[in-house]
């Protein structure tokens, strides 16, 4: 999942003046941004739950 392709469509939409091709792009940039924050938070409090295999202190 990337931002790039959105964030540069939108751009070029908005150029354009393609608002409602703007809108969309808007739409598919806020699900990625959203979905990278989810699963950072998911990531984050699974490597909090799960024990330190490699024997490091934590």
């Amino acid at each position: 999942m990337t931002t790039i392709p959105a964030s540069a469509y939108l751009g070029v939409a908005l150029g354009a003046g393609g608002i409602d091709k703007a809108s969309g792009a808007v739409a598919v940039l806020a699900v990625n941004v959203a979905l990278l924050i989810t699963t950072g938070t998911l990531t984050l409090l699974v490597q909090r739950v799960l024990p330190n295999r490699s024997g490091a202190p934590v």
